[in-house]
């Protein structure tokens, strides 16, 4: 699936202590907080969304459906 344009589309940051569900994104860029975000589809479905304020986690978003 191809990334959607972040500018286009309604999302939202998912929270501490969610669920990942399939079809959620990933920001995988080496270093999250200097780098430009590099979203790709999650491959974790069924676990909790660590705590984003901290960098060493991986921050995880989530199209809305219209």
């Amino acid at each position: 699936m191809q990334c959607p344009d972040w500018n286009t589309v309604e999302w939202r940051t998912l929270e501490k202590g969610e669920i990942i569900k399939d079809g959620d994104w990933v920001d995988v860029s080496p270093d999250g907080w200097r780098d430009d975000p590099q979203w790709s589809l999650t491959s974790c479905g069924g676990q909790l969304v660590p705590d984003p304020k901290f960098s060493a986690h991986r921050k995880y978003r989530r199209v809305m459906k219209s």
